[in-house]
């Protein structure tokens, strides 16, 4: 279970770092380096094999 709250923990992490950025710092003016997107996409691949491959229990 720990594992599964680990992954929802990186998901919302993951959110709320790019659709909430912090006040003081203006969305138009953030600066996204390539690198940082490439990282993102990495991590948001991950995410994606691990839904892909879960089961559903009751």
């Amino acid at each position: 279970m720990d594992e599964h709250k680990g992954l929802a923990n990186l998901v919302k992490g993951l959110f709320s770092m790019y659709r909430n950025p912090a006040a003081r710092e203006p969305r138009l003016h953030r600066t996204v380096t390539n690198e940082e997107l490439l990282e993102l996409l990495t991590t948001l691949s991950l995410v994606h094999r691990r839904l892909d491959s879960a089961h559903v229990t009751c």
